[in-house]
This record gives structure tokens, sequence and C-alpha cells, in this order.
């Protein structure tokens, strides 16, 4: 199924950096306050492509909007990279978190033909570039990319993988991911993978998770809602549903009182969000309910 949204607000851009156009992309949002402007209500980070024909490959630079309720735009800003230091790709896949009132960011970078994970401080103009290992991976070179932030024991960690479910912790001395728990999860998780960051709503923590599988010849994404109580034991997950085509992709996840926000891209070349009235995606969604202990 579809979701029909209350609105769906385009940020979709095209911006210059150092004399090469990039095309925003997949965003991220989560709530916001500034001090020195009360009408900001949000922050949202935007990845942003430069595809090269010639290689298959794109080059990824990072846009900040500052939104209000309505999500109109207040100040925006680019986050370049050193290209250099990074590899030839930059940082993408951001998702930002709010933990204990300091914004994280978790992403990736291409690594020759491999997938590594950054985190770090969310500095506004930078990012400071913490390359976490993971070491209980059973191949050094292939690591899951989509890890999820989630505030879980008042501890900041991650979900690593969702089949089984691997919740871990970041050792930013060691700069390696700590395996703390792996917990057996329903057959439907095998293809999931990790779309938002964990949201507290009601003393459950919500995600959105994705499944990509390929038709003739083309990708296509479906999304889930993934329900834990706070402890981390499954309660429920919705049906698979989509915002607007095949192709699109999801990381941020807001929920207000009357309100679902979510925020996603179509082909890889839009920006956008949309808010849900909070009545509809709890019970017009069709819901499968489970309790899954440790």
């Amino acid at each position: 199924m579809k979701l029909i949204p209350i609105k769906c607000v385009n940020l979709s851009n095209t911006i210059s950096y150092n004399g090469t156009n990039y095309t925003s992309s997949t965003p991220c949002i989560i709530p916001y306050s500034d001090q020195r402007d009360a009408n900001i209500k949000y922050i949202c980070i935007n990845r942003c492509n430069n595809f090269n024909k010639l290689t298959g490959r794109s080059r990824v630079i990072n846009q900040i909007f500052h939104l209000d309720y309505d999500f109109n735009i207040l100040a925006s800003q680019i986050i370049g990279h050193n290209f250099r230091s990074l590899g030839p790709e930059g940082i993408e896949d951001v998702r930002l978190f709010n933990h204990n009132n300091i914004i994280h960011y978790i992403g990736s970078y291409k690594f020759g033909r491999f997938n590594r994970g950054t985190v770090g401080i969310f500095k506004r103009d930078l990012f400071d570039n913490t390359i976490i290992n993971v070491p209980f991976s059973s191949d050094p070179n292939r690591w899951e990319k989509n890890w999820c932030f989630f505030d879980y024991n008042s501890e900041l960690c991650v979900i690593y993988q969702w089949f089984p479910l691997i919740i871990c912790k970041i050792d930013f001395d060691t700069k390696k991911l700590i395996l703390l728990e792996t917990r057996t999860m329903p057959n439907i998780f095998a293809t999931l993978r990790g779309s938002s960051c964990g949201i507290k709503h009601n003393n459950q923590i919500w995600f959105t998770v994705h499944e990509t599988t390929v038709e003739q010849g083309t990708k296509k994404y479906t999304h889930m809602f993934a329900v834990f109580d706070i402890n981390m034991n499954l309660i429920k997950y919705s049906c698979f549903f989509q915002f607007e085509t095949d192709r699109e992709f999801s990381y941020g996840l807001i929920i207000e009182n009357d309100r679902f926000i979510i925020s996603y891209s179509t082909n890889n070349n839009t920006s956008k969000i949309a808010p849900y009235d909070a009545n509809y995606i709890t019970n017009e969604l069709e819901w499968i309910n489970v309790q899954m202990n440790k």
C-alpha cells in the first residue's frame, strides 16, 4: 500500500559546490531547537549526489536545512568533504540522532569496493570522521552499512543488523562496535535493513526499516514500521508500504502527538518531507502483534 500524507513538502534542489553540480536526495529530519530563533523546529540533512556516468559512481556532499513547523526553510548550509582523505565519494546515508541533547551523526563511506561506518558529533559545518570498525564481522571487508542509533538503557546504542537483531554500542576510544546482545526475530526480518533511527514514543521505540527486491533488473524498495518496548522486545510490525514509487529511500522519522513525520527521496533525486495523521498510522495500517523476548 501507499501511505497517504497530510501533505508533502518538496525540498528538492540542485546546488553547486567547488564548480560541481549536485542534486539533492534522501533527507533525514529530526526535532531541533535554536535559542537564537524560536521559529526553528527541525533540522534536516540532505544527501546531495553528483553521478558520474562514466564510472557509474556518485560523489556526495551534504546540505543542512533549518525548518519551521510547516517545513519552510529558514536557513541552509552546505557541508563539503575532504574527498582526498575520505576517498572519492564522501559521506553518504547520514542519519542524525539527538542523545542527551547532543546531536550525533552516523553515515558510511566507500573504502575501495566496501562500505565503512563513520560516526561522531554533528557540528553543523563538518564531520569529524571517526571510522568505526566491526571486530565481530565474519568478513572483515563486508559490513552492514545501515546502522541505526537508538537510546537503550540510557546509552547511545546502534542496531547493526536486523536478523538476528544485533544490538551494539560504540567504543569511541578504541573506535570499535561492541556487541551487546543478539536476539531472535521473526523470519520476515531476514531481508530487512535499517532506515530510521529509533524514536521513543509512549514507552515504545519505533523504527522504519526497508526491504530491497529486484524486479526485471530494477530495484524496488518497500518499508515497514517495527515497534519495540523500552527493553527492545519486539511488540509489533506493520504491513509493507511505499511512499510514492518503487525506487525510494527514507532516513528520518519523528513522532509527535498528532502526526508522524517521515523524510524520504524518490528516484535518488528528490528530497521530501511528509507528515501523516497519527491515527491513520496506528489505526489504518495493518499490524502484526508479537512479543519477542531475549
